[in-house]
């Protein structure tokens, strides 16, 4: 089973420290070359872009237009940067931002090659793929090893501590996640609210990605939050590191794991 450790609790608002801003203009960076590879020749301008209703070129495109990269215009997204140009990223840019530009790679890691399936290593010859391993990793969110085969190729892990995005897309499973303890559970379960106990434990969340987002977007700093409260907290459905997934592995157990 992984154990979670335990992450460093900030605000979503908070500036990005230097290795995360790094992370974000190179996944930035690489992200719009991709999505202008992709989707230009479906748009009737090439600094036009249509997402084809497709989740993950939706992730991708609104986190590129958090950044300025993008801008929604009727039914297409606008390019405001040139995809080959390293973004120069406002001062205004927060940790909620890069929640959303990971989830956005996350979820279109699928749809690339040398990243799907999600969750297995990662080889690649593309320079800035390359960089957004590297600043992956400086932020803990990767792991580089060689290659035993091929000594000089370099080979990307994903590490533990980007475990709530990997399992948000099937890249992982909470059934993999060592459980809080039995009385830690359970005081969880009686601190819940009927209606969300009964909504948690109902089909609709019976797969993890949707029971990890619905269950732990409503936990801050270890109580759960009201309905009152979740209305006002922005950015709540993004995946973050400081996410309670050894407490999330165990009521999906309780609600969700007839067999445990």
């Amino acid at each position: 089973m992984v154990t979670q450790t335990a992450s460093h609790r900030s605000g979503r608002r908070r500036s990005l420290r230097p290795e995360e801003a790094r992370l974000c203009e190179q996944l930035s960076h690489w992200m719009l070359k991709d999505m202008v590879a992709r989707l230009s020749a479906l748009s009737p301008a090439p600094d036009l872009l249509c997402d084809e209703g497709q989740s993950n070129f939706e992730l991708c495109c609104d986190a590129l237009a958090r950044l300025g990269l993008l801008t929604w215009e009727n039914t297409y997204w606008r390019v405001l940067r040139q995809p080959e140009d390293l973004p120069n990223l406002p001062d205004t840019v927060c940790r909620a931002d890069l929640d959303a530009l990971l989830d956005g790679f996350a979820c279109h890691a699928e749809y690339v090659d040398v990243l799907a399936p999600l969750g297995t290593n990662v080889v690649s010859s593309d320079p800035a793929l390359r960089r957004v391993c590297e600043a992956m990793s400086a932020c803990g969110y990767m792991e580089k090893h060689e290659d035993k085969k091929f000594s000089r190729r370099e080979v990307w892990c994903w590490a533990p501590r980007f475990l709530p995005w990997l399992i948000c897309h099937g890249g992982a499973a909470l059934m993999d996640i060592e459980p809080v303890s039995d009385e830690t559970l359970e005081a969880a379960v009686a601190d819940m609210g009927e209606s969300f106990r009964d909504n948690l434990s109902s089909n609709h969340f019976s797969d993890q990605p949707s029971f990890i987002r619905f269950c732990l977007c409503r936990r801050r700093d270890g109580v759960w939050l009201t309905d009152k409260e979740l209305s006002n907290t922005q950015d709540r459905d993004l995946p973050s590191e400081d996410w309670d997934l050894p407490l999330a592995a165990a009521l999906y157990r309780r609600f969700h794991d007839k067999a445990g």
